[in-house]
């Protein structure tokens, strides 16, 4: 029911309706709304739950190398720990990495591991000789 006023006289109608053009904007509205939330929080999500890049460039895996130190590097997540066999450093701006290990001549595994802020873990083994 709606108040009506015609001619300085109040009158109660009982089937009074808005305007078509005005009934369906705040529906869309919302809906856009939710649908664009419900868009951004699932693409974000779906970073937050996936592993992340781990790349390793160096040293390649098998290889013999000579030298009293060997060069670990690789790309990441920028600005993130970098764990490389117990060694903790931080990937760059771009999600480079590099550091120099100390090594004696035989067998060594370089084990590379990088986590996300979830604790998702991307892990990269390579081994490699000193000679």
């Amino acid at each position: 029911m709606a108040l009506i006023a015609r001619n300085t006289e109040w009158v109660l109608q009982p089937d009074a309706k808005f305007p078509k053009r005005h009934r369906g904007v705040p529906f869309m509205l919302v809906s856009f709304l939710t649908l664009v939330s419900v868009g951004y929080i699932f693409f974000q999500s779906s970073l937050i739950f996936t592993t992340p890049d781990l790349t390793l460039e160096a040293p390649i895996d098998g290889a013999l190398l000579s030298g009293e130190r060997i060069l670990v590097k690789g790309t990441t997540i920028p600005q993130t720990a970098v764990s490389i066999n117990e060694y903790q450093i931080y990937s760059d701006e771009k999600g480079n990495f590099e550091v120099m290990l100390p090594a004696l001549k035989g067998f060594h595994v370089i084990d590379v591991r990088v986590a996300n802020r979830i604790g998702s873990e991307a892990q990269v083994v390579h081994r490699v000789v000193v000679e």
